[in-house]
């Protein structure tokens, strides 16, 4: 989802021998991903830093972490999933997976509920609570 390129590489003074820094990333497809404002704690020292996640599923992992507290979760989406003329940045309070259904045809579908209360949905078929079945709660602030 997100394509690196050697000259956008930057070296850093301190670093792990398998850690690199980036200066830009190209993001492959217009597709929602998540900014996730972390805390890191170890050894009594806390850090603040975020995290840039290509899908829901990784938030679990990050939340797996004992080290890591997730403090605050948004996603960036595309014109398409909000609605706009424009990419969006927005809070979430939730995010599920389900499956809806139009007519004949199923699909899995990511579920943003925002802070505001407003939802987005990561299809383009068309949407509502009542097509929606076996919704699963992925990460919930």
């Amino acid at each position: 989802m997100f394509q690196t390129f050697d000259h956008a590489r930057i070296s850093l003074p301190i670093s792990y021998p398998d850690e690199s820094a980036w200066a830009y990333a190209e993001l492959m497809i217009n597709a929602p991903w998540f900014v996730a404002d972390c805390q890191i704690t170890e050894d009594e020292i806390s850090i603040r830093t975020s995290y840039i996640l290509s899908n829901p599923l990784q938030l679990n992992e990050l939340r797996a972490n004992q080290n890591v507290a997730i403090k605050g979760l948004y996603v960036v989406s595309p014109p398409h999933i909000n609605s706009t003329e424009s990419w969006k940045m927005d809070q979430v309070a939730q995010v599920s997976t389900g499956v809806a259904s139009e007519e004949d045809y199923k699909m899995k579908i990511d579920i943003y509920e925002l802070c505001n209360g407003n939802k987005y949905y990561s299809s383009d078929i068309s949407v509502t609570e009542e097509n929606i079945e076996d919704i699963k709660v992925i990460f919930s602030v």
